[in-house]
């Protein structure tokens, strides 16, 4: 991987869902790892379809693979998918369950809907989150990649969400 074509970066993000529609924010620097002083603002206005209500708002890790000039991106459009459980203050049993994302043995109880609890959901959440963008990762061949994950522990609200996004990449400078 040619560093000068890799860029990370820290941002936020924010959105909130009623019933069948919602949207959400997102905004961030992204630093060139083979120049760190080479650096781009970028925000995206997704609009969600799907099912859920609440709000949150939280901090992200985002990298941008196989782009020696963030411009390309500009304009561009972004679809994804989610399940969003914000769990508002009660972090300290989700702070225990994001031990490793424990997904295997969190998985496992599925079939046991009576022992699942916040923390497993959100388990599940992650872990589908990081294996799908493992696999994103994995299929983008030569083509620019804009991947956010979200930090835990680093975010407030109370949402219970499943959707689809989609939205536009605006670089800013």
């Amino acid at each position: 991987m040619n560093k000068y074509n890799s860029w990370v970066g820290l941002g936020f993000k924010g959105g909130g869902f009623t019933a069948i529609a919602g949207f959400d924010y997102v905004s961030g620097t992204l630093r060139n790892v083979g120049l760190m002083s080479e650096h781009h603002d970028f925000h995206i206005l997704n609009v969600r379809g799907g099912i859920g209500l609440g709000g949150s708002v939280g901090a992200i890790f985002c990298a941008v693979y196989n782009c020696p000039n963030l411009w390309r991106l500009h304009d561009t459009w972004v679809s994804d998918w989610s399940i969003n459980v914000a769990l508002g203050g009660r972090w300290d049993s989700v702070a225990k369950g994001l031990k490793n994302y424990n997904l295997i043995a969190t998985v496992k109880k599925i079939n046991d809907s009576k022992k699942l609890n916040p923390a497993d959901l959100e388990n599940i959440r992650n872990g589908a989150s990081y294996i799908w963008g493992a696999v994103d990762t994995i299929r983008m061949n030569d083509s620019p990649k804009l991947i956010t994950i979200d930090i835990p522990m680093a975010g407030v609200g109370y949402e219970l969400s499943a959707f689809v996004s989609a939205g536009k990449i605006e670089m800013l400078n």
